[in-house]
């Protein structure tokens, strides 16, 4: 017959290994996706700015594509850069990426909303 306290213990250690695996290979799909657009050095913005037309910016020679949501109450903007930077480059680059959000958008970063990193940077924007 059936042992104390087997069964249900055991489908349950199955279920969780599954899951495990499941999140194991989707977050392998996830990587090598995300590491082919880097190589076709196309910008894939957030969830949130599908759809949206970017809007390519040079500064000091380095390229940054903008995508804008300036049609809500509250717009909001994300700024990729594109390209290698060096690490000394790097403090450089935060605040040319606030000014190419300007230069896409017409409207200034609202001081203090600016989040990410040199690679991605999202932000609030006052439009006029």
């Amino acid at each position: 017959g059936m042992q104390p306290g087997g069964g249900p213990k055991t489908t349950r250690v199955n279920l969780r290994l599954t899951r495990i695996r499941f999140a194991a290979g989707m977050k392998l799909s996830i990587a090598i996706l995300a590491g082919a657009l880097v190589l076709a050095g196309c910008a894939s913005s957030g969830r949130e700015y599908w759809g949206v037309e970017p809007r390519g910016v040079q500064i000091d020679g380095r390229r940054y594509e903008v995508f804008a949501r300036l049609d809500e109450p509250r717009p909001r903007v994300q700024v990729i850069r594109m390209g290698y930077a060096r690490r000394a480059d790097h403090a450089a680059i935060l605040p040319a990426m606030v000014q190419a959000a300007t230069m896409a958008t017409g409207c200034s970063v609202i001081e203090g909303t600016a989040v990410g990193d040199s690679g991605v940077m999202n932000a609030r924007l006052r439009c006029a």
